[in-house]
């Protein structure tokens, strides 16, 4: 309705429209309406643009040249990132690691897949664009569209910086990370400045992906294009991070941060922490929280709970003791049956193998968990089960 009726299709109104398209999901439709504002504005036949928008075009439609000046560009960006050096894989993961390599790899290869179609299958978007009116209708509403707003710059692109920050943060709502950096890409082909905001939004659509070897390269394109980070910059690269418990590279993304002078918050140091806990990291974990400290940012219940986690991983049921009588005391942070089962497993794992065989249960010890770290100090059971069940009276009394 909006397409038919509408006569100036950009500036507010438009950012109006892909902001309730947001609100709504409506990722596909955002994008499609987007392509076809942008296809509406070129001095070319509006027929002609419209049909061409939704004809199913392989890569091979694609100018080859410039493919493969930005596949260049994009592959040594890639290569030189930091995550690709020194990456300890463990050998059961080889192979889920080598198909989500070969999937961002794909994702590299195609210039502009929100248009193109693979082989002779309709891409979704040629669908979406069929939908409503008729070809000629869609013409003659582009034909309409075409004067700007009034005070906008004669050679503004229809679709600005703005318009295209809802769009990638619409896809990245939608866990659409590819979609998300076929936008970026798409922004540097029609010469649309990229912000801060832009990458902050491919980095989160990136990490809830669990895309972070992308995150990461993105995070190095981003500086190299001199697009000044800000705190949501960090915390979403180093959230990218603690997904796959990469913890070295989150202490080192949090030392750039330091080296920036980007300002932290409790929501980069939980990253982190959750990052170290992931890899069963609890030093670094500990640090982290007197890090916090001395940074003036007070530990909130999801660093310290990360910080439990991390000892309970690692069978450090004093550190994690020390945490919950400590910390959450220290920080008036309520303790919660999270906290709690932290300090259980914890203890737990610091019984004999033969007395803990099955008695650490939860989503702590799912198939992705390292392997559970012996204490350093094996508890005998006469000394480890009054504790638990001290631990358990503690949890009764506290509701």
């Amino acid at each position: 309705r909006i397409v038919r009726s509408a006569d100036t299709l950009r500036g507010s109104v438009l950012l109006q429209v892909l902001l309730h398209l947001k609100e709504e999901r409506k990722w596909e439709l955002a994008i499609a309406l987007a392509a076809l504002v942008e296809a509406s504005f070129q001095e070319v036949n509006p027929l002609a643009l419209v049909e061409a928008s939704v004809k199913e075009r392989t890569i091979d439609d694609v100018d080859e040249d410039d493919d493969e000046a930005m596949d260049a560009e994009f592959r040594r960006m890639v290569a030189s990132s930091p995550n690709y050096v020194g990456s300890v894989v463990d050998e059961d993961e080889d192979e889920a690691v080598a198909e989500e390599e070969a999937e961002e790899e794909a994702a590299m290869l195609v210039e502009d897949p929100i248009i193109d179609g693979e082989g002779d299958a309709p891409h979704p978007m040629a669908a979406l664009l069929r939908k409503g009116p008729s070809v000629e209708a869609a013409a003659a509403a582009a034909t309409r569209m075409m004067t700007p707003l009034k005070g906008s710059a004669p050679d503004a692109p229809p679709v600005e910086t703005t318009h295209y920050n809802v769009l990638i943060a619409t896809c990245a709502a939608a866990r659409r990370w590819q979609e998300a950096l076929d936008l970026l890409q798409r922004m540097q082909q029609r010469g649309v400045p990229r912000d801060t905001v832009t990458y902050n939004s491919v980095l989160s659509a990136l990490g809830r992906g669990g895309r972070w070897r992308l995150a990461l390269a993105t995070f190095k394109q981003m500086r190299a294009e001199r697009v000044p980070p800000n705190t949501v910059t960090f915390a979403s690269a180093i959230a990218a991070c603690a997904q796959a418990g990469e913890w070295e590279r989150a202490l080192k993304l949090l030392d750039t941060c330091f080296a920036t002078g980007t300002p932290r918050n409790t929501i980069v140091y939980s990253s982190a922490i959750s990052a170290c806990e992931k890899a069963g990291e609890w030093r670094p974990a500990l640090d982290l929280i007197a890090r916090m400290e001395g940074d003036g940012i007070a530990p909130d219940a999801t660093a310290l709970n990360a910080a439990m986690a991390a000892c309970s991983r690692a069978a450090r049921p004093k550190e994690a003791e020390a945490l919950l009588q400590d910390a959450f005391e220290r920080h008036d942070v309520e303790r919660t049956a999270y906290s709690y089962n932290s300090l259980l497993t914890a203890l737990a794992r610091s019984l004999p193998k033969e007395k803990r065989a099955g008695a650490v249960t939860g989503a702590q010890d799912d198939a992705k968990a390292p392997a559970v770290m012996l204490a350093p100090e094996v508890r005998a059971p006469e000394e480890v089960v009054p504790t638990m069940r001290a631990v358990l009276a503690r949890m009764a009394a506290e509701g």
